[in-house]
Protein backbone atom coordinates (compact mmCIF):
# COMPACT_ATOMS: atom_id res chain seq x y z
CA UNK A 1 0.00 0.00 0.00
CA UNK A 2 2.92 2.35 0.62
CA UNK A 3 4.00 1.96 -3.00
CA UNK A 4 0.45 2.65 -4.12
CA UNK A 5 0.26 5.78 -1.97
CA UNK A 6 3.61 6.98 -3.31
CA UNK A 7 2.56 6.52 -6.93
CA UNK A 8 -0.77 8.22 -6.26
CA UNK A 9 1.03 11.16 -4.66
CA UNK A 10 3.34 11.49 -7.65
CA UNK A 11 0.39 11.57 -10.01
CA UNK A 12 -1.46 14.26 -8.06
CA UNK A 13 1.53 16.58 -7.58
CA UNK A 14 1.48 19.58 -9.93
CA UNK A 15 4.68 21.62 -10.12
CA UNK A 16 4.28 25.37 -10.39
CA UNK A 17 6.45 26.55 -13.26
CA UNK A 18 6.24 28.53 -16.46
CA UNK A 19 4.32 26.76 -19.20
CA UNK A 20 3.52 27.79 -22.74
CA UNK A 21 -0.26 27.32 -22.64
CA UNK A 22 -2.83 29.31 -20.65
CA UNK A 23 -4.12 28.50 -17.16
CA UNK A 24 -7.44 27.22 -18.50
CA UNK A 25 -5.60 24.81 -20.80
CA UNK A 26 -3.33 23.72 -17.97
CA UNK A 27 -6.35 23.01 -15.80
CA UNK A 28 -7.64 20.54 -18.40
CA UNK A 29 -4.41 18.84 -19.40
CA UNK A 30 -2.87 18.75 -15.91
CA UNK A 31 -5.47 18.79 -13.14
CA UNK A 32 -8.31 16.95 -14.89
CA UNK A 33 -5.97 14.47 -16.54
CA UNK A 34 -4.18 13.76 -13.25
CA UNK A 35 -7.49 13.22 -11.47
CA UNK A 36 -8.55 10.72 -14.12
CA UNK A 37 -5.17 8.97 -13.88
CA UNK A 38 -5.60 8.76 -10.10
CA UNK A 39 -9.01 7.16 -10.61
CA UNK A 40 -7.38 4.80 -13.11
CA UNK A 41 -4.81 3.75 -10.53
CA UNK A 42 -7.41 3.22 -7.81
CA UNK A 43 -9.81 1.29 -10.05
CA UNK A 44 -6.90 -0.69 -11.50
CA UNK A 45 -5.82 -1.75 -8.02
CA UNK A 46 -9.38 -2.83 -7.30
CA UNK A 47 -9.47 -4.63 -10.66
CA UNK A 48 -6.43 -6.75 -9.74
CA UNK A 49 -6.84 -7.11 -5.96
CA UNK A 50 -10.61 -7.42 -5.50
CA UNK A 51 -11.85 -10.42 -7.52
CA UNK A 52 -15.50 -11.16 -8.07
CA UNK A 53 -16.93 -13.82 -5.77
CA UNK A 54 -20.14 -15.64 -6.64
CA UNK A 55 -22.18 -17.72 -4.22
CA UNK A 56 -21.97 -21.42 -5.02
CA UNK A 57 -24.37 -23.83 -3.26
CA UNK A 58 -22.64 -26.32 -0.99
CA UNK A 59 -24.35 -29.22 -2.77
CA UNK A 60 -23.10 -28.09 -6.18
CA UNK A 61 -20.44 -30.21 -7.88
CA UNK A 62 -19.19 -27.31 -10.02
CA UNK A 63 -15.80 -25.91 -9.12
CA UNK A 64 -15.99 -22.54 -7.34
CA UNK A 65 -13.22 -20.97 -9.43
CA UNK A 66 -15.06 -21.93 -12.62
CA UNK A 67 -18.27 -20.31 -11.38
CA UNK A 68 -16.40 -17.16 -10.37
CA UNK A 69 -14.75 -16.90 -13.79
CA UNK A 70 -18.07 -17.47 -15.53
CA UNK A 71 -19.72 -14.77 -13.41
CA UNK A 72 -16.94 -12.32 -14.22
CA UNK A 73 -17.27 -12.93 -17.96
CA UNK A 74 -21.06 -13.00 -18.05
CA UNK A 75 -21.53 -9.91 -15.90
CA UNK A 76 -23.95 -9.09 -13.12
CA UNK A 77 -27.57 -8.19 -13.67
CA UNK A 78 -30.62 -6.88 -11.86
CA UNK A 79 -34.23 -6.87 -12.92
CA UNK A 80 -35.08 -3.52 -14.44
CA UNK A 81 -38.68 -3.65 -13.26
CA UNK A 82 -37.57 -4.11 -9.63
CA UNK A 83 -35.27 -1.08 -9.49
CA UNK A 84 -38.10 1.14 -8.24
CA UNK A 85 -40.03 -1.59 -6.39
CA UNK A 86 -38.41 -1.64 -2.96
CA UNK A 87 -41.29 -3.63 -1.48
CA UNK A 88 -40.54 -6.61 -3.70
CA UNK A 89 -36.74 -6.25 -3.59
CA UNK A 90 -34.23 -7.51 -1.10
CA UNK A 91 -31.42 -5.53 -2.74
CA UNK A 92 -31.19 -3.11 -5.65
CA UNK A 93 -33.14 -4.74 -8.49
CA UNK A 94 -32.96 -8.20 -6.89
CA UNK A 95 -36.07 -10.08 -5.86
CA UNK A 96 -36.54 -11.48 -2.37
CA UNK A 97 -37.03 -14.95 -3.82
CA UNK A 98 -34.52 -16.15 -6.40
CA UNK A 99 -37.32 -17.92 -8.30
CA UNK A 100 -39.22 -14.66 -8.82
CA UNK A 101 -38.30 -13.46 -12.31
CA UNK A 102 -41.52 -12.06 -13.79
CA UNK A 103 -44.51 -9.78 -13.38
CA UNK A 104 -48.12 -10.86 -13.73
CA UNK A 105 -50.87 -9.01 -15.57
CA UNK A 106 -52.07 -7.57 -12.28
CA UNK A 107 -48.64 -6.06 -11.62
CA UNK A 108 -47.47 -8.40 -8.87
CA UNK A 109 -44.18 -10.26 -9.03
CA UNK A 110 -44.28 -13.92 -9.95
CA UNK A 111 -42.23 -16.84 -11.22
CA UNK A 112 -42.25 -17.59 -14.95
CA UNK A 113 -41.54 -21.25 -14.18
CA UNK A 114 -43.72 -22.70 -11.45
CA UNK A 115 -42.40 -25.59 -9.45
CA UNK A 116 -45.50 -27.67 -10.10
CA UNK A 117 -46.44 -27.07 -13.74
CA UNK A 118 -42.99 -25.87 -14.96
CA UNK A 119 -44.55 -22.86 -16.72
CA UNK A 120 -46.76 -19.88 -16.02
CA UNK A 121 -48.84 -18.36 -18.78
CA UNK A 122 -49.85 -15.36 -16.69
CA UNK A 123 -46.29 -14.32 -15.79
CA UNK A 124 -44.14 -12.22 -18.12
CA UNK A 125 -40.38 -12.41 -17.65
CA UNK A 126 -38.70 -9.26 -16.37
CA UNK A 127 -35.88 -7.59 -18.30
CA UNK A 128 -32.36 -8.33 -17.12
CA UNK A 129 -30.23 -5.21 -16.72
CA UNK A 130 -26.55 -6.19 -16.97
CA UNK A 131 -23.55 -4.49 -15.37
CA UNK A 132 -20.18 -5.40 -16.84
CA UNK A 133 -18.30 -2.11 -16.64
CA UNK A 134 -15.95 -3.53 -14.00
CA UNK A 135 -14.32 -5.64 -16.72
CA UNK A 136 -12.78 -2.71 -18.58
CA UNK A 137 -13.31 0.53 -16.63
CA UNK A 138 -9.61 1.04 -15.67
CA UNK A 139 -8.59 0.82 -19.33
CA UNK A 140 -11.40 3.18 -20.31
CA UNK A 141 -10.22 5.76 -17.77
CA UNK A 142 -6.65 5.49 -19.02
CA UNK A 143 -7.81 6.09 -22.60
CA UNK A 144 -9.94 9.06 -21.52
CA UNK A 145 -6.95 10.70 -19.83
CA UNK A 146 -5.09 10.69 -23.15
CA UNK A 147 -7.89 12.72 -24.75
CA UNK A 148 -7.00 15.67 -22.52
CA UNK A 149 -3.44 15.71 -23.83
CA UNK A 150 -4.34 15.75 -27.54
CA UNK A 151 -5.29 19.49 -27.59
CA UNK A 152 -1.93 20.30 -26.02
CA UNK A 153 -0.10 18.42 -28.77
CA UNK A 154 -2.05 20.48 -31.30
CA UNK A 155 -1.11 23.61 -29.35
CA UNK A 156 2.60 22.76 -29.53
CA UNK A 157 2.33 22.19 -33.26
CA UNK A 158 0.46 25.44 -33.95
CA UNK A 159 2.62 27.55 -31.63
CA UNK A 160 5.99 25.99 -32.35
CA UNK A 161 7.42 29.45 -33.06
CA UNK A 162 6.41 30.71 -29.59
CA UNK A 163 7.96 27.66 -27.97
CA UNK A 164 11.14 28.23 -29.97
CA UNK A 165 11.13 31.93 -29.04
CA UNK A 166 10.91 31.09 -25.38
CA UNK A 167 13.87 28.73 -25.68
CA UNK A 168 15.88 31.36 -27.54
CA UNK A 169 15.25 33.93 -24.82
CA UNK A 170 16.28 31.47 -22.14
CA UNK A 171 19.47 30.67 -24.07
CA UNK A 172 20.42 34.37 -24.31
CA UNK A 173 20.01 34.69 -28.08
CA UNK A 174 20.84 38.07 -29.66
CA UNK A 175 17.85 40.44 -29.60
CA UNK A 176 18.36 41.64 -33.19
CA UNK A 177 18.34 38.08 -34.48
CA UNK A 178 15.18 37.36 -32.47
CA UNK A 179 13.45 40.46 -33.88
CA UNK A 180 14.30 39.53 -37.46
CA UNK A 181 13.59 35.83 -37.21
CA UNK A 182 10.41 35.83 -35.11
CA UNK A 183 8.70 39.16 -35.78
CA UNK A 184 9.32 39.70 -39.49
CA UNK A 185 9.01 36.18 -40.76
CA UNK A 186 5.21 35.75 -40.87
CA UNK A 187 2.74 37.86 -42.78
CA UNK A 188 -0.64 39.07 -41.51
CA UNK A 189 -2.59 36.19 -43.06
CA UNK A 190 -0.39 33.61 -41.38
CA UNK A 191 -0.77 35.25 -37.98
CA UNK A 192 -4.55 35.53 -38.43
CA UNK A 193 -4.66 31.84 -39.26
CA UNK A 194 -2.71 31.08 -36.08
CA UNK A 195 -5.24 33.04 -34.02
CA UNK A 196 -8.07 30.99 -35.53
CA UNK A 197 -6.20 27.77 -34.77
CA UNK A 198 -5.63 28.81 -31.16
CA UNK A 199 -9.34 29.51 -30.77
CA UNK A 200 -10.00 26.08 -32.24
CA UNK A 201 -7.77 24.56 -29.57
CA UNK A 202 -9.95 26.17 -26.88
CA UNK A 203 -13.01 24.71 -28.57
CA UNK A 204 -11.25 21.34 -28.69
CA UNK A 205 -10.76 21.42 -24.91
CA UNK A 206 -14.46 22.19 -24.43
CA UNK A 207 -15.40 19.39 -26.83
CA UNK A 208 -13.13 17.01 -24.91
CA UNK A 209 -14.91 17.79 -21.64
CA UNK A 210 -18.37 17.46 -23.16
CA UNK A 211 -17.40 14.27 -24.98
CA UNK A 212 -15.95 12.76 -21.80
CA UNK A 213 -19.11 13.59 -19.86
CA UNK A 214 -21.26 12.04 -22.59
CA UNK A 215 -19.12 8.89 -22.67
CA UNK A 216 -19.32 8.45 -18.91
CA UNK A 217 -23.08 8.92 -19.02
CA UNK A 218 -23.35 6.36 -21.82
CA UNK A 219 -21.30 3.62 -20.17
CA UNK A 220 -23.09 4.17 -16.85
CA UNK A 221 -26.46 3.47 -18.47
CA UNK A 222 -27.55 7.11 -18.67
CA UNK A 223 -27.39 7.68 -14.90
CA UNK A 224 -24.24 9.78 -14.66
CA UNK A 225 -25.78 13.11 -15.69
CA UNK A 226 -28.24 13.11 -12.78
CA UNK A 227 -26.00 11.45 -10.21
CA UNK A 228 -24.90 14.63 -8.42
CA UNK A 229 -28.43 16.01 -8.22
CA UNK A 230 -29.85 12.73 -6.94
CA UNK A 231 -27.08 12.36 -4.40
CA UNK A 232 -27.82 15.82 -2.97
CA UNK A 233 -31.52 14.98 -2.65
CA UNK A 234 -30.67 11.61 -1.13
CA UNK A 235 -28.38 13.26 1.44
CA UNK A 236 -31.17 15.63 2.48
CA UNK A 237 -33.84 12.94 2.69
CA UNK A 238 -35.62 11.96 5.89
CA UNK A 239 -34.67 8.49 7.12
CA UNK A 240 -38.09 8.00 8.69
CA UNK A 241 -39.88 8.13 5.35
CA UNK A 242 -39.58 6.24 2.12
CA UNK A 243 -37.17 7.94 -0.23
CA UNK A 244 -39.12 8.65 -3.40
CA UNK A 245 -36.94 11.19 -5.18
CA UNK A 246 -34.14 8.78 -6.04
CA UNK A 247 -35.58 5.50 -7.22
CA UNK A 248 -37.48 5.00 -3.94
CA UNK A 249 -34.39 3.78 -2.08
CA UNK A 250 -33.63 4.67 1.48
CA UNK A 251 -30.24 5.39 2.97
CA UNK A 252 -27.79 2.51 3.57
CA UNK A 253 -28.27 0.67 6.83
CA UNK A 254 -32.03 1.16 6.78
CA UNK A 255 -34.56 -1.54 6.03
CA UNK A 256 -36.45 -1.71 2.76
CA UNK A 257 -39.83 -1.87 4.49
CA UNK A 258 -42.30 0.49 2.90
CA UNK A 259 -43.83 3.08 5.19
CA UNK A 260 -46.31 5.73 4.17
CA UNK A 261 -45.77 9.31 5.17
CA UNK A 262 -47.92 10.48 8.03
Amino acid sequence: MSLFATNLKRILIIKFKHRHDSLSDQYNRLFVMKMILACTLISGLNWFKDPLNCIVPAISSIDTSFVTTACWIQGLYVYKELINRTVDSSYYGISKDIDIDGISRTGSVCATIEKVSNNSTDCVAMEKFFFSQYQWIPFFLAAISLLYYIPYLVFLSVNSDLVSLNKSLNNGQDSKWIAIYYFKKHNACTMFFKVILNLSIKILYVATNIGTFALFDYILNGSFRYFGYKWIIWAKSNDNNIYKEVNNFRKPGKSFIYKKKN
